[in-house]
Formats: structure tokens, sequence, C-alpha cells
């Protein structure tokens, strides 16, 4: 049977025997996945923490779950990995956080380009924020991850710039840009930079960069590199420079001891 994990928002509580999951994530339990008494899960929390658990008993429209044993998962990747994503339509806004959070990004920060077709306002902001947060919780469940992605949303691109450079003050790392108008490849960012732990990575929306965003890159010491060829969709860009990167710094090149689960 397909394992069933749910994400609880709040920390469990040292040697809490039995919790009363929130309604939410109960009518999924009883109403979507028709879970019976008995029925075994696993929970996560805010923490990283995880336990095996059974459903004991079904309250109204609450769940009751019994924590039988801790569960311990090693999918967290060593590369310490930033994407800088522009702005696109909301579709694939929710597409791109998924799969960054599959191939293990620890922050994602979200900003309108030149070349962006929209722009969050006012509690719009704060409502795709907390859509994109819940999509990222959805994607560590089934990947079998620790902890979601912190996801913000920023006005501008120099804001953005700002807010990175203030957070990558003391912390030694890379930062990548894609984009059509460069000869440079990834290997050729290796051959410099062998030894990495944190890479930020930036992918403009369809249309690609602007000349004076990318000359705002410059300024900011970003490399600027080339993804080949074909021209690829703003979703799949992003897809193939995080891939790129954990093949090279990250867990995606050799398998790490103790991988296997």
């Amino acid at each position: 049977m397909t394992r069933q994990i749910f994400f609880l928002r709040n920390r469990i509580v040292e040697n809490e025997s039995e919790i009363i999951l929130p309604e939410d994530i109960s009518h999924h339990i009883l109403r979507v996945l028709r879970l019976k008494r008995g029925d075994i899960i696993e929970l996560r929390d805010e923490s990283g923490r995880g336990w095996k658990a059974k459903i004991s008993e079904i309250l109204k429209k609450r769940v009751q779950a019994l924590l039988i044993e801790e569960v311990f998962f090693n999918a967290e990747s060593p590369l310490d990995i930033i994407l800088f994503a522009a702005l696109a339509r909301s579709d694939l806004m929710d597409l791109v956080v998924r799969q960054a959070t599959e191939l293990g990004v620890k922050e994602v920060v979200i900003f309108p380009s030149k070349r962006s077709s929209y722009r969050l306002e006012g509690s719009k902001i704060l409502e795709k924020v907390s859509r994109w947060e819940k999509i990222a919780r959805e994607a560590v469940c089934q990947c079998r991850r620790r902890i979601p992605p912190k996801v913000h949303y920023i006005q501008t691109l120099r804001e953005a710039l700002a807010f990175l450079e203030e957070r990558l003050a003391s912390e030694e790392g890379i930062k990548i840009v894609a984009t059509e108008n460069s000869n440079n490849l990834l290997h050729g960012v290796k051959s410099k930079v062998d030894n990495v732990r944190k890479v930020v990575v930036a992918v403009g929306s369809e249309g690609g960069w602007p000349q004076e965003e990318l000359s705002v890159f410059r300024d900011y010491g970003w490399y600027l590199i080339w993804l080949g060829p074909r021209i690829l969709k703003y979703e799949t860009a992003v897809v193939a420079l995080l891939s790129l990167c954990q093949f090279i710094w990250g867990d995606m090149g050799s398998r790490q001891e103790g991988d296997k689960s």
C-alpha cells in the first residue's frame, strides 16, 4: 500500500503518544483517501521529525492518531540551493515550487522580472505565498524530505538581490543565472569553483532576461551560463539547472551512505 504522509504545521510535543489531527488533514484522510481506524499513516512536523502512526479514533470530523515510532529519513540535499525565480503565471509557479522542492531547494525567492506578465499586490502576495508554502509541504511529503523550503516574494529584482546579498553576507557560495546570452557552460564554473556547499540559481520568466537585468546580475557577481542550443520553457529550465547543480555539487552525481530507503 502506498505510504500516506501528512505534514503538521506545528511541532509534535515530546513524549506525546496520541494527537488529534487538524481538520484539513482529517478531511483528506476521511473523505478523500477513505482511510479507516487501524490504518497506518506517516506524520511530519515543522521541526523535520517524522512518526509512523495509526488511526486510533475517528471523532466526528477529526482523526486521532496513535504515534507508534519515530521515522528517520535522509533525503535532504547536502547542497544548500536557493532558487531565484522570476514570476510567471500561476500554474507555472505552482509547478516550479513543487519541482524545486523535489530537487532539494532550501529556499525559493520569487520576484517580478521586467518581462513577467504578472504582478502581485497587497493581500494577493500573502495568498500566493501561502499557496506556494502548502504546495512545498505536500511535495516534501511526496519526496521524503524533512523540511519544506522557505518561500519569499519580493517586489523588484534589485530588492530581491539586496535581500539575497544580506542572506549570503557571511556565507561562501556561487550565484548562477541561466541565459541564452552567454557562451559559458556550467562545467566551466565547476572548474573555477569545485568545492561548493551553497548555490543560488536564477531562471527568468518566459521570454528570458532583458539585457538591463543581465547587467544587474553581472554587477552583483553572478555567473551567466548557457543551457544548450535548444530553447527551454521556463519550468524546464528550472529543472535542468537545478538537476545539473545537484549532479555537479550535490547528491545526484553519487550515492551517499545511508541513501537507500
